[in-house]
């Protein structure tokens, strides 16, 4: 079994020199700054590098295809970490009573070329990131990421234990812990972490004091981890899917289909899940609560809409990867079906002809609304004259 491993999971490196170190940083710099168009203050645009100084108190590990970097991440115990205080209230610090600041390791930087996105690449870095995190004494990990990728991590063995917070350049960040010792847990999302949890971990106390710090997100488990036939149950008890706009002429099993390809999220009254200008490329559909949108116009804000059970935003950032044009908070706790390009993608994949319907149904709502916008505009403008 150990051969047959050893031969399928790529080897994941500990980058230990300078030289190793650079080849990281270099690989950085093509995936976020080159491929994904994103800025960032720490970026040497002259030698094509992205590094920062948390990089000077991490480990960085990393693997390789081809002779090429295909794949990193970091781990940094926070009690290593050079501004604290950047972490401390978006990662909610305070909560974590009981443990020492090096019992806590934060996760970071993870990026994994194209190619090598659907392959074993991915899990044999996470696995070697959480065996280095219990090697480093960690009894908690934490990560980041933005909500349309929270399903990805909480089926890893991560769960959501508060609210949202914004980092600059990247937008709305979704705070995630791993409980390395949590065996129950990740047996019931079949995290791929349940092999090497029973093998490094020897008691659950650390799932003990869980479930005493975190009750109600110990009780809540995500929708997101439902089976595709128990989601489509819960999506039709909350809404009446023939009523929605996006979904006009799909029967059940299109529909059924289409949205087991998605994500969903589920967040707290006053979370704001997008803000405005942040720049983003998912519309969001609302499965249950309440939102509203607001504009920010010099020292002026105002109330522009309210979204309820089946109405959709977010639709122009979808097609057009455009910065947000309002702020969207939750005025009560809410689930929201998040529709991202890579969603598209692996719809049009499977399923073509139904990705035709639901992408001729949202041009149409895009025209009516276009339509909305400008009548508005003209009545505004006929009254000011």
């Amino acid at each position: 079994m150990k051969l047959i491993k050893a031969l399928l999971f790529p080897k994941v490196r500990l980058a230990a020199t300078a030289e190793e170190r650079r080849r990281v940083y270099a690989f950085r710099y093509k995936i976020y700054i080159e491929e994904m168009k994103k800025t960032s203050a720490e970026a040497d645009h002259k030698n094509k590098l992205l590094k920062d100084d948390l990089d000077e108190v991490a480990d960085l590990l990393y693997l390789e295809k081809n002779g090429e970097v295909a794949a990193t991440l970091r781990i940094n115990l926070l009690s290593t970490l050079p501004r604290l205080e950047d972490y401390a209230e978006a990662f909610g610090i305070n909560l974590f009573k009981g443990l020492e600041l090096n019992q806590i390791g934060y996760v970071s930087r993870l990026m994994v070329a194209k190619r090598w996105r659907s392959s074993l690449v991915m899990p044999s870095l996470l696995e070697a990131v959480f065996r280095q995190a219990k090697k480093l004494g960690c009894a908690v990990s934490l990560i980041h990421c933005v909500p349309s990728l929270t399903r990805l991590y909480e089926r890893i063995g991560y769960r959501k234990y508060k609210n949202g917070f914004e980092m600059k350049g990247l937008g709305t960040q979704i705070p995630l812990l791993m409980v390395g010792d949590d065996l129950d847990y990740f047996k019931t999302v079949r995290s791929p972490f349940s092999g090497p949890a029973k093998e490094l971990f020897r008691d659950e106390h650390m799932k003990t004091w869980f479930e005493r710090t975190f009750p109600e997100r110990h009780r809540d488990p995500s929708i997101g981890l439902l089976s595709v036939d128990d989601f489509w149950s819960y999506f039709s008890e909350h809404l009446r899917p023939e009523d929605i706009p996006l979904f006009k002429d799909l029967n059940h099993e299109e529909m059924k289909s289409f949205i087991g390809v998605g994500t969903t999220y589920k967040g707290n009254t006053g979370e704001v899940l997008l803000r405005q200008d942040d720049w983003g490329n998912e519309m969001y559909l609302v499965l249950n609560g309440r939102l509203t949108a607001t504009r920010q116009t010099g020292k002026k804000r105002a109330q522009l809409a309210e979204f309820l059970n089946g109405d959709l935003f977010g639709e122009v950032a979808l097609l057009s990867t455009a910065p947000r044009t309002a702020t969207i908070t939750a005025e009560t706790d809410f689930e929201v079906l998040v529709i991202s390009q890579t969603f598209l993608r692996k719809a049009m994949k499977r399923y073509p002809e139904i990705s035709l319907k639901v992408l001729f149904n949202l041009s149409c709502l895009l025209s009516i609304r276009l339509k909305d916008t400008t009548d508005l505009l003209m009545g505004h403008s006929d009254s000011t004259t």
